[in-house]
């Protein structure tokens, strides 16, 4: 495992995220970044289960993750490839 700096999300790194266009984008933004939660996961461990219920969005500031799905036979198999600044929420 690779334990980096700090990280800081800053309001307008966030104006990629699509909210509805009468909303007050400076309010919402701000109040984001303090609720933010710095984890940190080693190599192959699992961020998110399978079938658990969906209560965070998931912001990769650093690294690469594989999204996996359950193969033709069985095996995990890559559906998907995210890296620093990318995000992701999960469906129960």
């Amino acid at each position: 495992m690779h334990r980096g700096p700090p990280f800081r999300c800053l309001p307008p790194a966030l104006r990629v995220w699509r909210l509805p266009p009468d909303l007050d984008y400076a309010s919402i933004l701000g109040a984001l970044p303090p609720r933010f939660v710095q984890r940190e996961s080693a190599t192959g461990e699992p961020i998110v289960e399978a079938g658990t219920q969906a209560d965070e969005i998931v912001l990769i500031a650093r690294g690469k993750i594989n999204q996996l799905a359950e193969g033709k036979y069985g095996e995990d198999a890559i559906v998907g490839v995210l890296g620093d600044g990318d995000h992701f929420s999960y469906q129960a």
